[in-house]
């Protein structure tokens, strides 16, 4: 349901008694092609944020748009605090993996090599990650790592191509997308 329709849906749910409601702003897992609309959706975070400043998820929504525009300094503080927030989230891997990438693009290639690494060992990680661990570890020059990441992908989503990548993470920095793009074509991925 579209966001006014989930309100009332809550106000009623409350207004029944219902202790305890969650709404879904936005497809909050950013599928449904919401990033043609981040920079409108950052006052929002800010705002969930302010409400409730131990919104980890919120810190996290932040720093992935954040990252997805560029804003690197930004990005960092906002991933910052949500993984200072909740150390073991379930979603730790996009947590680290959104710290290594915006590493890799601060000039930080090993420390983004050692953060994607950690996030592509995370138990329940998306196949995305291995992608993430790829470019990181390339970016590191630690290209025979980069490889096995490439493998694991591979094996984990066969046929995994550079535009399922750019599909998931719609860069809106040119320069970004054409890095991450060139050190996948250099590991072999197709286009």
């Amino acid at each position: 349901p579209r966001l006014n329709e989930q309100f009332l849906l809550a106000r009623r749910l409350v207004e029944a008694g219902v202790r305890v409601v969650t709404l879904s702003y936005s497809f909050w897992d950013w599928h449904g092609q919401n990033f043609r609309n981040a920079r409108e959706n950052l006052p929002d975070f800010d705002q969930a944020i302010k409400l409730n400043p131990n919104f980890a998820m919120g810190h996290y929504s932040s720093a992935f748009t954040r990252m997805i525009i560029g804003d690197h300094q930004g990005t960092e503080t906002a991933v910052g605090q949500a993984r200072r927030l909740s150390p073991y989230d379930l979603m730790s891997f996009a947590m680290l993996a959104t710290q290594a990438v915006n590493a890799a693009f601060s000039g930080n290639g090993e420390e983004a090599a050692v953060l994607a690494n950690r996030a592509a060992r995370q138990p329940n990680a998306h196949y995305h990650i291995n992608a993430i661990a790829a470019f990181c570890n390339a970016v590191a020059q630690r290209h025979d790592i980069a490889r096995q990441y490439v493998d694991r992908l591979a094996k984990a989503h066969p046929g995994y191509r550079i535009e399922d990548y750019f599909r998931a993470f719609p860069y809106r920095n040119g320069a970004m997308r054409e890095k991450i793009r060139k050190e996948f074509l250099k590991l072999g991925l197709q286009e």
